[in-house]
Parts: C-alpha cells; sequence; structure tokens
C-alpha cells in the first residue's frame, strides 16, 4: 500500500513538474510574440537593440526560474520519499 501511495505522489509530481514547464513554455512564447509585435511596429535601430536586450534577459530570467521550479520539485520529492521511508520503517 505505501509504494502504491508513493506511485501516487511520484505521478502527481510528475504532472505538476510537466504543468509548469508547459506553463512557462507559454508564456515565454507571448513574450517573444509580444516582443516581436513591439519590434514590427517601431522598427527603430536603438529600440530594436533595447528590444533585443531585454529578450535576452527575459528568457535568461524564465531559463532561471525553470531550474529553481525543477530543484524546488526534486527537493519535495526527495522529502516525500524520505518521510515514506521513515513511515514504513517506524511501522516495521
Amino acid at each position: 500500500m505505501m509504494m502504491m501511495m508513493m506511485m501516487m505522489m511520484m505521478m502527481m509530481m510528475m504532472m505538476m513538474m510537466m504543468m509548469m514547464m508547459m506553463m512557462m513554455m507559454m508564456m515565454m512564447m507571448m513574450m517573444m510574440m509580444m516582443m516581436m509585435i513591439v519590434m514590427m511596429i517601431t522598427m527603430m535601430k536603438i529600440t530594436m537593440m533595447m528590444m533585443m536586450m531585454m529578450m535576452m534577459m527575459m528568457m535568461m530570467m524564465m531559463m532561471m526560474m525553470m531550474m529553481m521550479m525543477m530543484m524546488m520539485m526534486m527537493m519535495m520529492m526527495m522529502m516525500m520519499m524520505m518521510m515514506m521511508m521513515t513511515l514504513t520503517t517506524s511501522r516495521g
């Protein structure tokens, strides 16, 4: 039963991770689209440069966020596993 519970937890975590990734990707796409539109409208060299810089920054930030999320999820999973293990051992 404990194993089943653990499996369920793992599945849930995986699903959450996938969802987060999808959300991040969508956000990134939206940002890119918006930036592109702005670029198309303005079409000035200085503004273009500025937008490029901003885009780079956004990308970096998103990547960082994704990494952080992954780390957090991993940590959570580890914690859950540890807790489950302790519970099973204590009972046994």
